[in-house]
């Protein structure tokens, strides 16, 4: 066996004390883990010249944080909390996923003062749907004017929301842009993808509307959290910033180190955004603050495979990627508008992994992809993001959550069904290419996945290849060489040398 490094060692270590299960035990992982993830933490923090927050938490107890534990602007992270609020309304049978939302949208629109959606968004507007707005499938155009390729980058919200640091930007204003109450759609209404933080917005007054709040900042996010028992509500430190700035929200200070509109990627410490108030400009698209603990929890409370719920597990499994027409029986009765057959459920915890494991691969390659395996009901499928470093083939690849990037700020959040495991990543930086999150979370995974199994901690790094993706390598880079007929390693390998030789 070869040597193993004192880390190493320790989760191994670390492995044998999860197994064991007892409060000792899990006292011994958490601190074996957390001194892993500090030494990652102050790594990438080195690397990137930043703020970084990590947290971890698992169905066997272990709750662990690393790195800076303050309070961080999450942008699209937000979208989870969305779709879960509104995935609670359909459970409530308030709304089913095929209920067109105009009817519902328009009088919050007309009481501030816009048109209705047919006259934001054309006539065919009227057809979508809540599913439409949630899968990024409705072609409403998007406020967020970011352009990374061609190059030069350029954004002219981002112009315009610097130019008045102190205006906010409420749902009135945002959808009164001229490029997005342009009179029409992108796009038929389920006719395709588009990646639209607009929808959102109008999920956020659909909300308010199903909670009979008489304007949109009346709506109260945090009644998402309502299902949870009173002691773990209580844990939570969720912000949900509808008006103010960073500073006033007491977040980590972030820094924008873009190169839109001609800025200066290499500028140190980067445009300061604490006191932009446009970083909240979405709303529901994208106003969480809070420490990456409290990110973690809100993302096992929904995911997660034990404890106590925000949403029964048969509309959870309507949000992953894929997932409800791989599990066999599709989406829920009444999610689908139709009358209820008798309470179904949607599949067990095994039906989920193995239709995961069917239907998603740890490819980065995400062109290759339909859009339906990449982005369910306000959910990203990040297996196919490159950020686990597990063979596609393997459970361990399979993961999803939501990327987040606002002025200043990238993050992400992730669970892991096949341990049972939230992660999430906040940091103060935003970048053109979004890596350190994805950079990081490859450290931090294979060293949880590690101490989970109570195996050595491969040595794994992280290369970005996309706006969306990237790879984490952690030796699993082989693929089949069809004319050889037998595995080699490869810039698209995806295997690890076992499953290779396996399949091939």
């Amino acid at each position: 066996m070869p040597a193993l490094s004192a880390s190493r060692t320790c989760l191994v270590v670390l492995g044998a004390s999860l197994a064991a299960g007892s409060a000792a035990g899990t006292a011994s992982a958490a601190a074996a883990l957390q001194k892993r993830l500090q030494e990652i933490a102050v790594e990438k923090q080195e690397l990137y010249n930043c703020s970084i927050g990590i947290a971890v938490e698992t169905g066997a107890g272990l709750v662990v944080s690393a790195g800076n534990d303050g309070s961080f602007a999450w942008g699209s992270v937000t979208k989870l909390a969305t779709g879960a609020a509104l995935m609670q309304q359909v459970a409530a049978r308030r709304i089913s996923l095929d209920t067109p939302v105009a009817p519902l949208i328009d009088p919050l629109l007309v009481r501030e003062g816009l048109g209705r959606m047919h006259v934001l968004f054309g006539p065919r507007a009227d057809s979508i749907t809540l599913e439409h707005l949630l899968a990024m499938k409705s072609g409403i155009p998007d406020y967020d004017t970011a352009t990374p390729y061609p190059p030069p980058p350029t954004d002219a919200f981002r112009k315009a929301v610097y130019a008045q640091p102190a205006a906010e930007w409420p749902p009135a204003r945002l959808l009164n842009l001229s490029y997005v109450r342009k009179g029409k759609l992108e796009f038929e209404p389920g006719a395709h993808w588009a990646y639209s933080s607009t929808n959102f917005v109008l999920a956020g007054l659909l909300l308010a509307r199903l909670s009979n709040a008489t304007r949109w900042d009346a709506y109260g996010q945090a009644a998402l959290l309502s299902p949870l028992p009173a002691q773990r509500r209580s844990s939570y430190a969720l912000d949900f910033a509808s008006h103010g700035t960073p500073a006033a929200h007491g977040a980590v200070r972030g820094f924008d180190r873009t190169s839109y509109n001609g800025a200066n990627a290499s500028a140190r410490p980067g445009v300061d955004v604490s006191d932009v108030a446009g970083v909240f400009g979405g709303w529901t698209a994208s106003d969480i603050v809070a420490p990456p603990a409290s990110v973690a929890r809100l993302v096992y409370d929904l995911f997660g495979a034990s404890g106590p719920r925000l949403l029964a597990r048969q509309y959870v499994d309507e949000m992953i990627p894929g997932a409800r027409d791989a599990a066999g029986g599709g989406q829920s009765d009444w999610a689908r508008g139709a009358p209820l057959s008798g309470g179904r459920v949607a599949s067990a915890a095994s039906r989920r992994l193995e239709a995961a494991r069917g239907r998603f691969g740890a490819r980065s390659d995400v062109d290759s992809h339909r859009m339906e395996d990449i982005y369910g009901l306000a959910t990203f499928n990040l297996s196919i993001m490159g950020v686990t470093g597990q063979s596609s083939l393997s459970p361990y690849a399979v993961s999803y959550g939501h990327l987040g990037a606002t002025y200043g700020y990238d993050s992400i959040a992730a669970y892991f069904p096949a341990i049972d495991a939230a992660v999430s990543i906040g940091t103060s930086i935003e970048t053109d290419s979004q890596t350190a999150p994805s950079d990081t979370l490859c450290l931090v995974y294979n060293a949880l996945l590690a101490a989970v199994r109570g195996t050595a901690e491969p040595r794994c790094s992280f290369s970005k290849e996309s706006y969306f993706g990237g790879r984490c390598d952690c030796g699993n880079t082989y693929a089949c060489h069809k004319l050889l007929r037998k595995c080699v390693k490869s810039e698209l390998g995806s295997l690890s040398k076992e499953d290779c030789s396996r399949t091939c």
